[in-house]
């Protein structure tokens, strides 16, 4: 299958490399209307790119359109250049068409947890990073682990996992506080009722704007706090840990995800307070510390009974790269003691 990309955008990038890795799939090029002004900045891809008027002269099947919500728009715009509309694909149809000519193979392709999905592949995600290279960093750095059809991380389809397998958080009614919330999750909590709050730092982020260090909720208030790949990025860590820990529930559980080193403590220095220092140091500029394998007893030093689930501990390497997790992943369910 010859397929012309249409978004020279990071999304495009990520997809183009994304692409190369398919068996039966040639990408002939990539373009979008702003594809001149890539001329000078891709010099390992030039040959590749084309712009709009010039693409009726290639021979490709089909174009696909990177991004789905602006798909309407390269729609209309590609078929008013002349092209054929059954020629334009979105990635969902590219999905099918995969998924159709691998019917015999279908068991063998991954699969999503979240959309159920199986799809031809993880697609790009994050951004190359010495540090997370350097140190192994599991939860950051260049990767595959996008969803096609979902668009679901690699860490959120893993959290799900063990939410879904390992907790009742989606089967009771209890109460929930979910710090920097994630959309698909969004979705699968609001179906349960009105016991599900959302909170951001950020106005119009969430329903609540809280800070997670001087939080506005009563004692005892929630059964679940999920906080994922936050607590990196917050300076004071136990003064936000004694406070989600003031604000559930006698057994109630904070679940919580964070980038992790595997190979080495915790590193956290206070006099490392510029973004330059931070990226070098941690690996990101409004990083705080660089987690590592001492992480529960950090955790449990606040009052926690921390019980971590990482992947290699109760999935093979099959199930793994079935289920586009990151190799090493883990969610720490914190329960207040």
């Amino acid at each position: 299958m010859k397929l012309l990309l249409y978004g020279c955008g990071s999304r495009g990038m990520y997809l183009l490399d994304s692409f190369r890795e398919i068996n039966n799939v040639e990408i002939i090029g990539i373009t979008d209307k702003n594809t001149d002004s890539k001329f000078s900045l891709e010099e390992e891809n030039r040959s590749l790119f084309w712009r709009v008027n010039e693409i009726l002269e290639l021979d490709f099947d089909y174009v696909l359109i990177t991004t789905d919500k602006y798909f309407e728009d390269v729609f209309k715009e590609l078929t008013a250049i002349g092209l054929a509309e059954k020629k334009i694909i979105s990635l969902k149809i590219f999905n099918d068409l995969f998924i159709k000519k691998s019917n015999d193979q279908i068991k063998a392709l991954p699969k999503c947890v979240l959309c159920t999905n199986h799809v031809f592949g993880w697609l790009l995600t994050g951004e190359r990073n010495a540090l997370f290279e350097q140190k192994s960093v599991v939860g950051a750095g260049l990767r595959s682990g996008i969803c096609p059809i979902c668009s679901s991380t690699d860490r959120l389809r893993y959290v799900h996992y063990i939410l879904n397998k390992y907790t009742t958080i989606f089967d009771d009614t209890s109460n929930i506080l979910h710090f920097a919330p994630e959309s698909k999750l969004i979705e699968e909590f609001r179906k349960r009722g009105e016991n599900y709050i959302t909170a951001d730092l950020m106005k119009g982020r969430a329903d609540v704007v809280a800070d997670i260090t001087n939080l506005q909720f009563k004692d005892n208030q929630f059964d679940w706090i999920i906080c994922n790949h936050v607590m990196e990025h917050i300076e004071n860590e136990g003064r936000a840990l004694l406070e989600i820990k003031r604000c559930l529930k006698p057994g109630g559980s904070l679940i919580i995800t964070v980038p992790i080193c595997w190979e080495e403590d915790t590193y956290e220095n206070k006099d490392i307070i510029t973004k330059n220092e931070k990226t070098l140091y941690y690996g990101q500029s409004d990083h705080e510390r660089l987690y590592g394998r001492d992480i529960e007893a950090r955790f449990e030093k606040y009052g926690f009974d921390v019980k971590g689930y990482k992947n290699t501990d109760i999935l093979n390497e099959k199930e793994i790269e079935e289920n586009g997790f990151i190799v090493g992943d883990s969610v720490f369910i914190c329960a207040k003691v």
